[in-house]
């Protein structure tokens, strides 16, 4: 009797044990906002400007809404790659593929940090000098003339920002000036005026 009550207390304490560590219903372990209520995951597949293949491991997101077929760039911002940006902005449209898992298929093209603009230069009466090209950040929307290679033996007519329009600059300039007259005043020393003269 002592055995059997021995046995007994034993199985129970293993069926509490077993139940301590492997509960009833436990919970399965889910992707990071998986299943949240009101929304479901959707992978995202990233593609270059002619829809080629760029060799971009394709992102699953779970923020998106359930019943939004369309998800704009602002929201998409965040899941692109380091050193890539949209082709187009807008909305993207939320697709099926066979399995019938919800897909979004992003166009992508290396982002630029830098572009090329025209500086025109032009006299104060609209008359051709030179034209000339310089690389600026991508965000650069206005140019001071101090940031210029004025081209030699011209001066800029006023200093000053310039702003940068379909990717050019016109900056008005106008020949130095190299020479100036001076008047020559002669007296004695007592201050009489002897004679006045003019140098160029």
């Amino acid at each position: 009797m002592r055995n059997y009550k021995s046995i007994l207390c034993l199985l129970l304490s293993l069926v509490l044990i077993f139940s301590v560590v492997f509960p009833m219903g436990a919970a399965a372990v889910e992707e990071p906002g998986a299943g949240n209520s009101g929304s479901r995951g959707i992978r995202l597949e990233f593609v270059g400007e002619d829809g080629e293949t760029l060799g971009i491991e394709s992102v699953m997101i779970y923020d998106v809404p359930d019943g939004t077929y369309n998800v704009n760039t602002t929201h998409l911002q965040k899941y692109l790659p380091e050193g890539y940006d949209f082709v187009a902005t807008g909305d993207y449209g939320v697709a099926k593929d066979d399995n019938g898992e919800e897909y979004i298929t992003i166009a992508l093209r290396e982002k630029v940090y830098e572009k090329t603009i025209w500086v025109n230069y032009v006299t104060e009466d609209g008359a051709y000098v030179l034209s000339t090209t310089m690389v600026v950040d991508v965000d650069t929307m206005y140019l001071h003339t101090s940031e210029l290679d004025v081209p030699y033996g011209y001066e800029v007519c006023a200093d000053g920002d310039v702003s940068i329009a379909n990717g050019a600059i016109t900056v008005e300039v106008r020949a130095k000036t190299y020479q100036r007259h001076l008047y020559v005043n002669y007296v004695t020393e007592d201050g009489k005026s002897v004679l006045t003269t003019e140098l160029t």
